[in-house]
């Protein structure tokens, strides 16, 4: 039996839908269309085609087709007035790189595509490593268009004799890849490469010390030396149908363990402050600092290697494409600038210090992490801590790493390297090793609910984040839900979301009650900063009811959620603490009446009997409650107080002086609760009411101890 792949074992880390696709250098654009160089075609390879973009000398040649959720990348016969332009190329085509905005080191990657079918035509699907080295190279899949059912994977590695070696796998009949969608996969770890083709493995081969970071490309090339020229019965134009490009980290299948109790903190004040001032600078594109310098700056943006030295070293860069930071035993100071910038950081030397580590599109840094016990993202997760607004993290006995101007929340998986990694210390208590599982049942109740409480499925992951309610929330990468069941009894409430608005894309949310959603929106991407913002709605529920939290990633925004809560839904006149005036509750049986002894000349009266009814807005406490009626002088009138229909206390006037009495309750109040004052008349004695007041101070606010108005 064919062996399938097992999507359990792995997190989404990458997911791009292609609900919408933005060209290079437009805002949220994540796809470059250009080689790493730049290059727009391989000539090595014998390849006729040009891949180009609306930019491109403003030509205005668009490969790219974005229609409902797919990307295609479209070859055409180049006009004979656009070739010079296009250095001579007989075609023009697309192709999208993932090199200025994700890259990971080890991972499942896929590709769901319909290929095109013809003579010389090329598409493929591959990684590359993120020091632009060759080889090594990864072939997620080839296919040559005149033959579309047999499908290639390779890899290319340099062999320990420094021979150039190339692995192949081959399917041929699996299926037909011009027919209609397949999915390509590659499971990358660190001792294999496993080819699957529609989830079913097609081919292994071992892998051979390759754990660079690795990006993805996916193109379309027309001829070559292997697919060789297209000819008459190739289809012009020819189309490459893209669905979506994922990746997932396989998740930890190891123990976890964290700092060992008796080792010493290490603080702030174990790493050197050092700064460019009086520091060389250089364009050279690789720099060791010799043996009496401490400082040195690159300037040159093809910048590629910085080594330091055994002293406190303050290294920096230029804003170039990659380049590699390596100190020494001091404590080391370092800079890396726009681009993704390496800090490499070994066993054994000082406690070095980044001041600009991020990971955003043409800035994704990297942290390789050297002869330490870490082996996965998780391993890291224990041994970090925030420190006012930077973060430390804890290598060994004697030896940390800070992390300047950012938080652990801003910390993601692809950001971490791990090479020539040892044991853990043999002290170190075990931990968790992922998200703290929701898999068992999540009551829901009215009042405030932590989304990270939840039940989290696809892309959610708890993240830990100061400022936040709990301080945590859900984030998700792709698309995910956070669920519970509803505690409460039947009834219209009002729910309400608190959610991130980012800055830096459009994530769509969703409220969804047994499956169906009841109220969805799309973040609206402020202008330069996060915002905190609430969602509110009212629905009906019933006891038992799932409710769930869903988003769908959108750009860089990952749809998150903080807190829902649950209150019942407050319609109709309202009684808030303070004091509510009797005539402008629900009244039924009641009317209006002008009379000199209400506080503002108008009080209610009923002749048979009537009720007064209002809905509690204030916050769920502990509160007294006053009545203010009449006392006539001429009868007996009854009056009862139901709070949700439950009588709490019942009353007859004494045949007063015709003054403004109180009757005082003292009791737990709910938002949404029903009030009810019901009153009915006897003889002369009309059952008049004139406020109601809530407080939850010992002095009723506006209340005389006599029951009048002060």
């Amino acid at each position: 039996m064919a062996e399938k792949f097992d999507m359990s074992n792995y997190t989404l880390l990458f997911n791009e839908q292609f609900d919408s696709f933005r060209l290079w250098g437009q805002s949220g654009a994540v796809w470059k269309t250009s080689g790493y160089w730049d290059e727009r075609s391989l000539p090595g390879n014998g390849e006729k085609q040009f891949y180009i973009d609306p930019s491109y000398k403003d030509l205005g040649v668009n490969p790219f087709k974005h229609s409902n959720g797919v990307l295609t990348l479209r070859a055409e016969k180049a006009p004979s007035s656009l070739k010079s332009k296009i250095d001579n190329m007989d075609y023009t085509s697309g192709m999208i790189t993932s090199e200025r905005a994700f890259s990971m080191q080890y991972g499942y990657f896929e590709i769901k595509a319909q290929m095109p079918e013809g003579k010389g035509l090329w598409p493929a699907f591959w990684m590359l490593t993120m020091d632009a080295k060759w080889p090594p190279e990864m072939d997620v899949i080839e296919i040559l268009g005149q033959e579309p059912d047999k499908l290639y994977g390779t890899s290319h590695y340099i062999d320990a004799n420094g021979k150039k070696v190339v692995d192949y796998i081959r399917s041929f009949g699996l299926f037909d890849s011009s027919d209609g969608f397949h999915t390509y996969g590659m499971d990358w770890q660190k001792d294999k490469i496993v080819w699957y083709y529609d989830g079913i493995k097609v081919g292994e081969a071992a892998n051979h010390s390759f754990d660079q970071p690795a990006y993805m490309i996916a193109n379309l090339a027309v001829g070559g030396y292997w697919p060789g020229s297209p000819n008459s019965t190739t289809p012009f134009p020819a189309d490459m149908k893209i669905d979506h490009i994922r990746a997932y980290q396989k998740k930890v299948d190891h123990k976890v363990v964290g700092i060992p109790k008796d080792w010493s903190a290490i603080g702030a004040d174990a790493f050197t402050k050092m700064t460019a001032d009086g520091a060389k600078t250089t364009w050279n594109e690789d720099y060791t600092l010799g043996s009496t310098e401490t400082k040195v700056v690159l300037l040159n943006d093809w910048a590629r290697h910085i080594t330091g030295n055994d002293k406190n070293n303050y290294l920096a860069s230029a804003n170039g494409q990659y380049i590699e930071l390596k100190g020494g035993k001091g404590n080391d100071t370092l800079l890396g600038g726009k681009g993704t910038d390496v800090f490499i950081i070994r066993n054994g030397d000082g406690n070095d210090t980044i001041l600009d580590l991020s990971n955003s599109v043409n800035n994704t840094d990297k942290i390789r992490l050297e002869g330490f016990h870490f082996t996965h993202f998780d391993d890291v997760k224990p041994w970090l801590s925030q420190v006012g607004s930077d973060v430390i993290l804890r290598l060994d006995k004697d030896q940390a790493l800070l992390l300047k101007n950012t938080s652990i929340a801003k910390l993601e998986p692809e950001m971490f390297v791990f090479a020539k990694s040892v044991a853990a210390p043999a002290n170190a208590p075990a931990v968790s090793g992922s998200t703290p599982s929701t898999s068992s049942a999540v009551n829901i109740g009215v009042g405030t609910t932590e989304a990270e409480k939840l039940k989290l499925s696809g892309g959610y992951v708890v993240e830990q984040k100061s400022g936040v309610s709990g301080g945590a929330q859900i984030k998700l990468t792709g698309s995910g839900e956070a669920s519970g069941t509803f505690t409460g009894a039947d009834g219209t409430y009002k729910i309400s979301v608190r959610y991130l608005n980012e800055f830096d894309g459009t994530a769509n949310f969703a409220v969804k009650v047994d499956g169906k959603t009841v109220n969805s929106w799309t973040g609206s991407g402020s202008n330069s900063t996060d915002v905190a913002q609430t969602r509110s709605f009212t629905v009906d529920l019933d006891k038992g009811d799932k409710i769930t939290l869903a988003g769908t990633q959108g750009g860089w925004e990952q749809a998150r959620f903080d807190w829902m809560k649950i209150e019942k839904a407050v319609s109709g006149p309202t009684i808030g603490v303070g004091v509510t005036q009797a005539d402008k509750l629900t009244l039924s049986g009641y009317v209006k009446e002008t009379h000199t002894a209400a506080h503002d000349d108008t009080l209610i009266m009923v002749q048979g009997s009537g009720t007064a009814k209002g809905t509690f807005s204030g916050k769920d406490g502990h509160y007294k409650l006053a009545v203010g009626y009449l006392n006539e002088d001429d009868g007996a009138a009854d009056w009862s107080l139901q709070v949700n229909g439950k009588t709490l206390g019942s009353w007859t006037g004494s045949g007063g002086n015709g003054t403004i009495r109180s009757r005082v309750f003292e009791l737990d109040l709910h938002t949404g609760d029903q009030i009810t004052v019901t009153g009915s008349h006897d003889v002369g004695e009309y059952a008049r009411v004139d406020w109601v007041s809530v407080t939850d101070r010992v002095n009723l606010v506006g209340v005389g101890t006599d029951g009048s108005w002060s």
